[in-house]
């Protein structure tokens, strides 16, 4: 009899180290799962993310430019100011404007830019983009990183 009951107790010790040992192992898969999971698919949210946004801004900037066109060529200066100036309010639009042939800002969503000529805006614009967007050439959209 004392030889099975050392048996039992050491059966009895091993299950509460297994006791112990399975839990601990099954939060270390859990974990790691978790980890491996983050890091595999934060690269693959942020490129979705980021051509979801992108492939949104410029499907807005060509609706823009439609409208814009059509009121010019039905000479609704009017409407080309309101629909511009109503974009203020958006969070991620720096600035919009739209300039004439002379060079003049006809709209845009800083009231105080539209009668200036575009080269002497702030905002930096680049003459040859402005001149390419004259021509009636693609929608030419900038985007900074950094911001």
């Amino acid at each position: 009899m004392p030889c099975l009951n050392v048996r039992m107790n050491a059966l009895l010790s091993r299950f509460q180290r297994l006791g112990v040992l399975i839990p601990c192992v099954t939060l270390g898969l859990f974990f790691f799962t978790v980890l491996f999971g983050y890091y595999h698919s934060h690269q693959v949210a942020y490129e979705y993310t980021y051509n979801k946004v992108s492939r949104q801004m410029l499907d807005r900037t060509n609706f823009i430019q439609g409208t814009t066109e059509q009121f010019l060529a039905l000479d609704m200066r009017e409407r080309v100011q309101q629909l511009i100036s109503n974009m203020a309010s958006d969070r991620d639009l720096v600035s919009i404007h739209v300039v004439d042939s002379d060079d003049t800002v006809i709209a845009s969503n800083h009231f105080g830019d539209v009668g200036t000529n575009w080269a002497a805006l702030s905002q930096g614009l680049k003459k040859d983009l402005v001149y390419e967007t004259q021509q009636g050439g693609p929608v030419v959209s900038h985007y900074d990183a950094a911001n």
